[in-house]
Formats: structure tokens, sequence, C-alpha cells
């Protein structure tokens, strides 16, 4: 039930709605290390993986309904909770059909390092654009048991409000890192156990002959361009999903999910 817990807040003026506009940018969001989460189902999902749930912000209009009732009851009191008017809410809202409930959660905090040092396959995303991609290869290396995700610099920023909504919880399942620098990475493969592989068109080996291990880095590249002349340098074998039909290629994040589930199922 709402209680005397709530702030209510009524203006635009206010610090906490002006710092959660500006989380709609990436540039806020990497200085602040903040991040927004909007609707009931990822919020829930937040809280339930351990999410650092910050605050919650919720509209007049939606505060007395059951639903959103149960999810205010999972909250624990380090979660500062507010009340907004409709008009108010909409300011800060992304979403056409809001459910009226957002909350700002911070940042995972992860080294390169110990990333590198897990037990289990990583994620690399090379420069994939598009969120609702990004977000879906999430969510498959999540559900398929991968140890975590490394996204590289010219990547979408995996914190997007719309990487968030698609990865469908995922994002808060796995360990994170992002903006990192192919240089920076090669540092840290090379003394690894790990092996780097890469999706790409027209590979020689197709993924069904491939004998994949439980430590290899499954790289997919930009959606247009593939994976830069940078990236290339890295020591690597290539792999492909061979297309029998009149169709050029796979999207991405269909491409990406076929290989993340044949990876967990050769070990």
């Amino acid at each position: 039930m709402i209680d005397n817990s709530f702030i209510e807040l009524s203006s635009n003026q206010n610090q906490n709605i002006k710092r959660v506009r500006k989380l709609k940018r990436k540039k806020y969001r990497d200085e602040f290390q903040e991040f927004i989460l909007e609707g009931i189902q990822i919020i829930e999902a937040a809280i339930n993986m351990s999410g650092n749930i910050k605050e919650v912000y919720i509209s007049e209009e939606v505060h007395k309904q059951e639903n959103i009732e149960r999810i205010i009851d999972l909250f624990d009191e380090r979660a500062d909770k507010y009340l907004l008017e409709a008009e108010l809410f909409a300011e800060i809202s992304e979403t056409v059909n809001s459910q009226g409930i957002l909350a700002v959660a911070e940042m995972k905090t992860c080294s390169l390092d110990n990333l590198i040092d897990l037990e289990g396959p990583i994620l690399l995303l090379a420069g994939l654009q598009d969120p609702g991609n990004a977000g879906t290869l999430i969510r498959s290396a999540s559900a398929a048991g991968f140890a975590g995700i490394i996204a590289l610099k010219g990547t979408v920023d995996i914190y997007n409000p719309k990487v968030i909504r698609a990865s469908m919880g995922g994002i808060f399942d796995l360990e994170l890192i992002k903006n990192v620098d192919i240089k920076d990475l090669n540092k840290k493969f090379i003394n690894s156990k790990r092996r780097m592989i890469f999706a790409e068109p027209g590979a020689a080996k197709p993924y069904y002959d491939f004998v994949f291990k439980e430590n290899d880095i499954l790289t997919i590249g930009n959606e247009a361009r593939g994976l830069s002349n940078e990236i290339y340098e890295l020591e690597h074998e290539s792999i492909s999903i061979p297309i029998k039909g009149n169709i050029e290629s796979l999207n991405a994040a269909m491409a990406g999910t076929i290989l993340i589930f044949e990876m967990v199922r050769s070990f």
C-alpha cells in the first residue's frame, strides 16, 4: 500500500526530476553511473535479480492499482519513493503507453580483468548499433548461462532504455563492461585461457562443424559493416551460419542467438 514513505513531487525544476531527464542521454548515464528502468516487468526483474535500484517514481494516476502496489511492496527501504503528478511523470517517461512506474538503478561495476577471469563463455558486442539487437543478444546470453558481456567502444550503449527493455531482465543477470578499447581487450585476451570466435557470413567453417569450448568469446559485429579491420588483428577463429535459401543474411540478434545456444550445447 502507498504510505507516508512516499515523497510527493510537483515541480519539473526539482533536482531529482532534472537528473532523471538527463539520464535519457548516454553522456549523463556515464557521468552518474545510473540508468532508467521503466515498466512493471523490467523493474520486477531488477528487484528479483538484485539490480541496485536507488529510486522509484510513480504517477499518481496509477499508484492505487493492485499491480503497482505489489511492486512497491517488493522495494526495500534503501529505495527512495516518489509520487508524481501525471503531467510531471510524462516528462520523465520514455514510453508511449507508460505503465506509470519508473526506477533509477546504479550500473554494475566489473573490471575487464575480473570478467576475463570468470568461468564460462563471454559475448563480445563489436560495433552493434541497434538497441533491439543488443538487448535480445543480452537476453539470449543470460538464458544460455553466459558469464558476461563485453561491449567495445562504438557499440550501442548497453544501458540505453531500449536495450534494457529488450534484454527482459538479462542485463541484471550477467557481468557487464562497456566502452572497452580493442587494445585493452587484446592485452587481457592474449594472456587468458580464452579463444576469440568471430561470427561472419562467408566463413569457411559452418558453426555445426566447429567444436566450441567453455571459455570461448563469441563476437558479433556491426549489423551492416560486420567486424572492423582493427578487431581482425586479434587472434581468432571464424564461423558462419550457412544460408541455403535466397535470403542474403540473418538478423544479428537471430544469428547470435543460434550461435549462443549452439555454444552451450557443445560443452
